[in-house]
């Protein structure tokens, strides 16, 4: 029932064998504009299903109904490819660079290291998404959302596996908002949001205890000047119809 979703997930996630369209679906596709059960199809296919869409599929949705939605949608969340991850979190990684005068990419891939391209960002216990992109840990002061899950520490020159409580959020939005905020609050690190380079901002973050990897910096910059990053956010650049920094 409500708005019709669960039968496309379903179709979606469900292996089918030796699938064959009826003739009229098939003429219906290739002659016909989509119609709007078969547009939500398409997006939730690409991974990119928007508010704006919902009230489209059903004339006088309750708020209910839209919230489960998103709320499903959410859950199931994931990058399969780093270019999507990429485009995904550049537009937030923009409004980070800019508060925090750094370039935005080394902030995307401060998160790629983090997460593994988005692949490795965890769920919490209702299988809803963290967004626990930079790998801040949920200490005693703070007080929203958490999310569990075995981590890699560096101690005394060895790795050891531990598990830690990360701060968790409702969005990538909330995700980076929060990260400048927890970097602009804490005087531990000064030296990172004064960097005058993206080089610097890196070496920065992990001379201040940002992370125990005694790499973390290397690798930050590995990705940061990947083909695969400057050539995604270049086309990102040419595409777009509002100029990008």
């Amino acid at each position: 029932n409500g708005i019709g979703l669960a039968d496309v997930i379903v179709r979606q996630l469900s292996p089918v064998k030796n699938f064959s369209s009826p003739k009229s679906t098939v003429q219906n596709l290739n002659h016909n504009p989509p119609t709007k059960l078969e547009k939500t199809e398409q997006v939730i296919t690409s991974g990119k299903l928007t508010k704006s869409l919902l009230p489209e599929i059903k004339t006088g949705a309750t708020s209910n109904d839209f919230n489960f939605t998103i709320n499903s949608i959410q859950k199931s969340l994931h990058w399969n490819k780093p270019e999507d991850f990429i485009r995904d979190s550049w537009p937030h990684a923009q409004r980070a660079g800019e508060a925090l005068g750094v370039d935005p990419k080394v902030i995307i891939a401060q998160s790629a290291l983090e997460t593994g391209w988005g692949k490795k960002v965890h769920v919490n216990e209702q299988g809803e998404n963290s967004y626990s992109l930079f790998g801040i840990k949920a200490g005693a002061d703070w007080s929203g959302k958490k999310v569990q899950f075995n981590t890699l520490e560096f101690r005394s020159g060895a790795m050891n596996r531990e598990k830690a409580s990360f701060r968790a959020y409702d969005s990538l939005s909330d995700s980076y908002q929060d990260y400048v905020k927890f970097l602009q609050s804490n005087p531990r690190y000064e030296k990172v949001i004064n960097a005058e380079t993206s080089k610097e901002y890196s070496e920065q973050l992990q001379k201040s205890g940002y992370a125990t990897d005694p790499d973390y910096s290397i690798k930050i910059e590995r990705i940061r000047q990947s083909d695969l990053i400057n050539k995604v956010i270049s086309e990102l650049k040419i595409s777009s119809k509002e100029p990008l920094v």
